[in-house]
């Protein structure tokens, strides 16, 4: 999923590094415009790193106030500060996530528990990964090397190889392919992604075309033929089910669109519905754009941003809840008017969605739900302030929330390369 052009004050500098552009029907860039500009050198495709430094940090970790529910923030750990951490997953023995270092270049962070994070390179200094999936395969992530979409494989989540000609960088003479997001298969991988038209800012364009490509190793793509259901339409987010297929999730003509596949080869768009449009009472601009999808337990949920949707034409949160990804009907989302949500993921006790929204909406950017018919805000604690959170993920005995925070940044000079990395966890009983 792409993420970061999207408006919701949650303090100067953490509205400044997530700035959305106004043009609301296309997703957005990682909040990185804030951050110093990445290293000149150039590494080749393929390299590969032993996961064991990452760039300089111009930065020391922040000490965050101590909530007084569950959730917490980790102990200060300069490896944390020093990345803006985008995505988190877990792959069944760590967890794994992945942003770009406040130093320079792309960062990989581990841990086993979930409170202490040991730092990892990704090998590329001019590029970073975004989104990070874990399947039978190994881990994967998505992102860009020199401007180029890029794509990362570990065995082990601590050893990366990369390759940054592997997708199009575009499939016409004025157009822009972006890869959003990474699932795992039963034979390999699927990515999905979009193209786009030339936009410097607030063009207000419609996609060209939705995206899919298919690999057995995570190094070599394919991408998948022409489909019915991609024109005009871009694809955010995708997952894997329990029954063995696969969801999708974006926008098409303005509003959240979803699309199912029995192998990531042929792909089909649940037929549009008014659910997925602006509500009465949103604004003559509004749009609603899918940004994440999980499936666990014979639910499968999406989650989506309507701009223009509230008062004075603010963000509304929305949701949509399915058992088979064929029939949907909409959640209702404590605490959502006002909000952003980047991304959802299944858990071992349900589901959580995340994205900065602040105390207008839900504080911490964190919502909870049992099986996606109704969300509650769980990052309502003071504490909480600051901190904006791109992504969460799940083990049997913690559950985490990582992102960014502008403590310790009131004053920008205090944070020169940007606004710090910040991970919230809490235990599982």
């Amino acid at each position: 999923m792409d993420r970061g052009k999207r408006a919701v004050r949650v303090g100067t500098m953490l509205a400044t590094a997530m700035l959305i552009a106004a043009c609301t029907s296309s997703p957005s860039e990682s909040p990185t415009g804030s951050t110093a500009s990445i290293s000149s050198s150039t590494p080749g495709p393929g390299a590969s790193n032993d996961g064991a430094t990452q760039a300089p940090l111009d930065t020391t970790a922040p000490t965050l106030p101590v909530s007084s529910g569950p959730w917490q923030p980790v102990t200060p750990q300069d490896s944390v500060a020093g990345s803006q951490v985008l995505d988190v997953v877990w792959t069944g023995t760590r967890f794994i996530a992945a942003g770009q270092g406040l130093g320079g270049g792309g960062t990989f962070l581990r841990s086993a528990d979930g409170k202490t994070w040991k730092p990892g390179a990704t090998g590329a200094t001019r590029g970073f990964p975004e989104r990070i999936a874990a399947g039978p395969n190994g881990i994967a992530a998505v992102g860009t090397v020199d401007g180029k979409p890029a794509v990362w494989h570990s065995a082990d989540g601590v050893h990366w190889t990369y390759r940054s000609a592997v997708f199009p960088t575009s499939l016409g003479s004025d157009d822009t392919v972006k890869v959003t997001d990474i699932a795992p298969t039963a034979t390999g991988w699927v990515a999905v992604g979009r193209d786009d038209p030339f936009c410097q800012f607030n063009c207000g364009l419609d996609p060209l075309r939705a995206l899919a490509w298919t690999s057995t190793d995570a190094e070599q793509w394919t991408r998948v033929g022409r489909q019915p259901s991609f024109p005009g339409a871009a694809i955010n987010a995708v997952t894997a089910t329990e029954a063995g297929g696969l969801v999708a999730a974006g926008i098409a003509g303005g509003h959240a669109a979803i699309w199912t596949s029995p192998d990531g080869l042929t792909w089909t768009r649940v037929v549009d519905n008014p659910m997925f449009g602006p509500q009465p009472g949103a604004g003559s601009q509004a749009s609603v754009n899918a940004t994440g999808v999980a499936a666990a337990r014979g639910s499968i949920v999406v989650v989506a941003m309507a701009f223009d949707a509230g008062p004075g034409g603010a963000p509304i949160v929305m949701a949509w809840r399915s058992s088979d990804g064929l029939a949907w009907r909409p959640a209702t989302v404590d605490g959502g008017v006002e909000g952003q949500v980047f991304d959802v993921a299944a858990t071992s006790s349900g589901f959580l969605a995340t994205g900065p929204s602040g105390a207008s909406s839900c504080l911490g950017g964190i919502w909870s739900s049992t099986d996606g018919t109704a969300w509650t805000c769980e990052a309502t604690d003071p504490a909480f302030e600051g901190f904006g959170p791109y992504a969460a993920a799940g083990s049997p005995t913690a559950d985490v929330a990582v992102g960014l925070t502008n403590v310790g940044c009131e004053d920008e000079s205090a944070c020169p390369n940007g606004l710090p990395g910040a991970i919230w966890w809490r235990p599982i009983p």
